[in-house]
């Protein structure tokens, strides 16, 4: 199991707006986790808005959201109609007209659903801070995690040789900065902090201090995560308390 609390675990679940995925939302939703329903748009939304049983697509995707909307946990959908049709759809298209007896879910699985994501990641590392992929070697991947604001990021572990070369594109990456790997294995150096709107609290999020810099949001939360993920890999204890460090913030506005 995991050493720390349902309220303090995020879940993402993949939802296909069925019965079982719905359910394991639910479920651990009433289990007191905090879950995330990720949901894949595979076809045209307009053509497949009233049919129902196609996977991932149309009706199944409202089922999804009202499951999320009726547990009251965010749900958001990632479109990947260009990326299946162009993964699945045509393939299929070309094996059965070659006589082959396709599986387009397995397919699925295999090009669109998983494959994509190392890919991506390094695509996106190249742009905003321009590494060099010929110089890294990935060695891990991390969940994934959906940030409230609707965005879903795949991170993953890559080891750099010295001397790393960085540059940030500008309109994306406002620095680069170094911190050694001890400093985040250390759980006396995270915290709690939160946020009170309106004389309550509004939400609580990992953060850290890095000389002046202030380390917390989905950075902090990953990079919490991978110490948490790594420390139990080397057998060294790390228990970050809880500690709550409420920011009043102005009636209207939140962080």
């Amino acid at each position: 199991g995991l050493n720390k609390a349902p309220g303090d675990t995020r879940v993402v679940v993949a939802m296909s707006g069925g019965v079982d995925s719905s359910v394991t939302a639910a479920m651990l939703k009433a289990e007191g986790y905090d879950v995330v329903g990720i949901t894949l748009q595979l076809y045209d939304h307009g053509a497949a808005i009233e049919k129902r049983g196609a996977c991932c697509a149309g009706q199944d995707i409202y089922d999804a959201r009202r499951v999320a909307e009726t547990m009251d946990f965010p749900h958001y959908v990632l479109d990947y109609e260009s990326r299946f049709r162009d993964s699945v759809i045509d393939d299929f298209a070309d094996s059965y007209l070659k006589g082959e007896t396709p599986i387009p879910c397995v397919r699925c699985n295999q090009t669109v659903k998983f494959r994509d994501l190392l890919d991506t990641a390094r695509r996106e590392t190249a742009e905003e801070i321009g590494l060099d992929l010929a110089r890294s070697d990935v060695i891990a991947a991390l969940p994934r995690y959906a940030t409230r604001t609707g965005f879903d990021i795949a991170p993953f572990v890559a080891i750099v040789p010295p001397p790393p070369s960085w540059t940030p594109q500008v309109s994306e990456v406002a620095a680069v900065f170094e911190e050694p790997l001890d400093s985040f294995l250390r759980s006396e150096r995270w915290r709690r902090d939160g946020a009170m709107f309106s004389g309550r609290p509004l939400r609580h999020w990992w953060a850290m201090d890095l000389g002046e810099r202030y380390l917390w949001g989905a950075t902090a939360a990953i990079l919490h995560s991978f110490a948490e993920t790594l420390c139990a890999a080397l057998d060294r204890p790390f228990a970050a308390g809880p500690q709550h460090t409420a920011t009043a913030t102005a009636k209207g506005s939140a962080p």
